[in-house]
């Protein structure tokens, strides 16, 4: 029986210990966001490459953002915007429906010059 239970623990702490990969929160601007609020500029702030950006999250993204990051408490989560890799930091309690992340102002120069829904919506066609 000792060794039936020695196995489990091994097997056990082998799946904890290469388990070590971070999960991944990936987001569409165009989808997920409900609100997005810019910082080009701020006194002290240390990476000039980046834009401080503050999101609200639409319902599906708050629930799938809530449940990615209780499952990975206390673990590693890469988050990921249109495909950019922003960060990855340890969880250390579910994340809400908004948030703050540092983009690259690549990314930020991207969502300028797309259109947006509604001014293509109220665009008259002839």
């Amino acid at each position: 029986m000792n060794i039936k239970w020695g196995i489990c623990a091994l097997l056990f702490w082998a799946n904890v210990a290469f388990s070590d990969e971070p999960a991944r929160l990936e987001y569409s601007s165009a989808t997920d966001f409900t609100d997005i609020s810019l910082t080009l500029k701020r006194a002290g702030h240390a990476v000039p490459a980046n834009v401080e950006v503050s999101v609200s999250l639409s319902p599906e993204a708050k629930a799938r953002t809530q449940s990615i990051t209780l499952l990975a408490y206390q673990k590693y989560v890469t988050l990921y915007v249109d495909g950019y890799l922003i960060n990855t930091a340890k969880v250390q309690s579910p994340l809400g429906g908004a948030f703050r992340f540092s983009a690259p102002r690549a990314l930020v120069s991207e969502w300028m010059s797309e259109p947006s829904r509604e001014a293509i919506a109220v665009q008259p066609t002839m």
